[in-house]
Parts: structure tokens; sequence; C-alpha cells
């Protein structure tokens, strides 16, 4: 019983919603969709551009961690880190995409 009054009381809500702002739009239904869309499309190149730059950060402090530990190292050990500095390349390729 609680779950039938809750449910017609979120289906009501929900239908008064739709109507209420369908006679106070601002504008047509085309050209809020339209808005809509480009809004979300800058808020998702906004949010690449920001996991490209943290991405590429992250690259830069692995990197230089890598560099300051393969300064104290031996020459066998120096060259794994540097494979693995090399991997990171794999990254750039990622970020370029």
């Amino acid at each position: 019983m609680k779950i039938e009054k809750a449910l017609f009381g979120i289906i009501a809500a929900a239908s008064l919603g739709l109507a209420v702002g369908i006679l106070f739009a601002p504008e047509k239904g085309s050209r809020t969709r339209r808005k809509i869309r480009e809004d979300g499309t800058d808020y998702m190149d906004d949010k690449k551009d920001e996991l490209y730059h943290y991405t590429k950060d992250l690259k830069r402090k692995i990197e230089h961690i890598l560099e300051s530990m393969s300064s104290h190292s031996s020459d066998s050990t120096q060259n794994d880190h540097k494979a693995e500095v090399i991997n990171l390349s794999s990254i750039n390729n990622w970020q370029e995409k």
C-alpha cells in the first residue's frame, strides 16, 4: 500500500512538473534541446581538456620520479627504468586521440 502511494505521488509530481515546464518554457523545445546538447558538448570538451592536462602532468611527475630513481641505481637497473619511461609514451598516444 505504501509503495503504491509513493509511486502515485512520483507519477503525479512528474506529470505536474512536465505540464508546468511546457506552459512556462521560455523557448521552443527544439531550441531548448539544441541548447542542452551544445552545453553538454561544451562540458564534455572541458572535461576532456582537464583530463588531458591532468594526465600530461601525471606523466611528467612519473618521469621525474623515474629519472631520480635511475640516478641512484646501477647501470642495469637504469636500463629497466628507461624502458618504463619509454612505455609512458603510450600515454601521449592515448591523449592525442
